[in-house]
């Protein structure tokens, strides 16, 4: 109930003179990414726009940032930022079978931790705790969730491995979650909240293998310069 009102009410407008809550935060956020959509440069060389007649940088500004990202990763010199993805691209990206794992990886990864994530307050609410309580114990989970992200995210680049990284989230949210069924109904409060909050908690790994996706022929903006190819490095020196 929002503004002692049904969920569905708020979805439309009843009353044309008469915005609920919801609809104004849809139109501050609609408005906001209108203005961004105008408002945002292309790339640190091309900063003009409708809403911004003149450039932000002077071109000596532009040549230090340009030779600075480039040093910092050289394989953004090779992205084709104005080619345009085809359909035959896509098609090629669907056969390169090598990405057939982390494709499946990623359409299940988060099966097991999102209903829990989604109803995490909902669930707060259900065993005792009041409204503010639970959006402050939802808290943790986020802080967990942040904390393990950069941690799998360092382990992937130090070892340079990805599948396993891709998929140690499985093995982290099964035993939380048969400890969450096999917990007796009525009380442990505290002991719900834990488990909850370590599956909520579970890993972003979409740092990992969405970065892997994005690694063709074409786009190698994201590949680490010591992983570039001879070709690539010999086009880099050019």
């Amino acid at each position: 109930m929002v503004l002692a009102v049904s969920g569905w009410y708020n979805v439309t407008c009843k009353d044309a003179h008469q915005l609920t809550t919801p609809q104004l935060e849809g139109l501050l956020t609609f408005a906001i990414g209108f203005v961004s959509y105008f408002y945002l440069p292309v790339s640190p060389t091309r900063t003009k726009g409708p809403l911004w007649r003149r450039s932000w940088y002077t071109e000596h500004e532009e040549t230090i940032m340009v030779n600075r990202i480039l040093r910092d990763d050289p394989a953004k010199g090779i992205t084709a930022l104005q080619e345009p993805a085809t359909f035959r691209d896509i098609i090629d990206t669907w056969k390169d079978k090598s990405m057939w794992g982390l494709y499946f990886i990623g359409l299940i990864a988060y099966i097991p931790a999102s209903p829990v994530q989604g109803y995490l307050s909902l669930t707060l609410r259900r065993i005792g705790f009041s409204t503010f309580d639970s959006n402050m114990l939802s808290i943790p989970s986020a802080v967990l969730q942040i904390i393990l992200m950069l941690a799998l995210a360092y382990s992937s680049n130090h070892f340079s491995e990805r599948t396993f990284h891709c998929i140690i989230g499985e093995f982290w949210c099964l035993p939380l979650l048969v400890a969450l069924l096999t917990l007796p109904a009525g009380g442990h409060e505290w002991g719900r909240f834990t488990i909850t909050t370590m599956i909520a908690g579970c890993e972003y790994r979409s740092v990992i293998y969405l970065p892997r996706c994005a690694l063709t022929d074409e786009c190698r903006s994201l590949l680490p310069p010591n992983r570039l190819s001879l070709d690539q490095r010999e086009q880099l020196q050019r």
